[in-house]
């Protein structure tokens, strides 16, 4: 059996990664409060929070050797008529604007395209990193649904006219940036055994 180890505290992710890492795999929630360092390169800010990771680790288990993965996982909303913002910052967005004002102003643009992308770090037990990323197009609307977390109210994906927060899980995870870089990272994973 591979064992992961999810470091989030955020509880969407972790259903939505219970759900795409199916068998073969044993999937554990640790939940550390990382700083998040303030980046536009979303690889830096997951690199980061990988090193932070693995001292905590270091701290809480003192005589426990890590053998298994270590996990981290950083989506970012990138908006083209705001420049690329906000990125990585999103969550500063989300809670300077919330979701609707973050919707009002990008649909105040002529552009309202947006880039999601999921960047996941993942660290072995001899500390090679390796990172995975998906990305997937859509457009920023009004929120409308009540499934998801984050900015999944505001974000539809190109070839649907439901928002992430209108799509139930499955629907969500056959389109999500997220699976696509949990697909990378499990061939990965599954060609690299040790």
């Amino acid at each position: 059996m591979v064992k992961i180890n999810l470091v989030t505290g955020n509880k969407g992710k972790w259903k939505e990664f219970k759900n795409l890492i199916g068998h073969g795999f044993e999937l554990k929630q640790i939940n550390f409060d990382l700083k998040e360092i303030q980046e536009l390169d979303s690889k830096k800010v997951v690199k980061e929070k990988l090193f932070e990771a693995d001292k905590l680790w270091k701290e809480r288990f003192k005589n426990r050797k890590r053998t298994d993965w270590l996990m981290i996982e950083d989506t970012c909303l990138s908006i083209k008529s705001l420049g690329e913002l906000p990125g990585p910052m999103i969550k500063w967005f989300l809670t300077s604007l919330g979701l609707k004002g973050l919707a009002e102003l990008v649909l105040k643009q002529k552009n309202q395209l947006a880039i999601a992308k999921t960047t996941i770090g993942l660290l072995s037990h001899n500390y090679k990193m390796k990172f995975f990323e998906g990305v997937i197009s859509g457009r920023i609307v009004l929120p409308r649904g009540k499934n998801g977390f984050g900015w999944d109210l505001i974000f539809q994906p190109d070839g649907s006219d439901k928002t992430f927060a209108q799509m139930d899980q499955k629907e969500k995870n056959m389109v999500s940036m997220r699976r696509l870089a949990t697909e990378k990272m499990l061939r990965f994973i599954l060609k690299n055994r040790s």
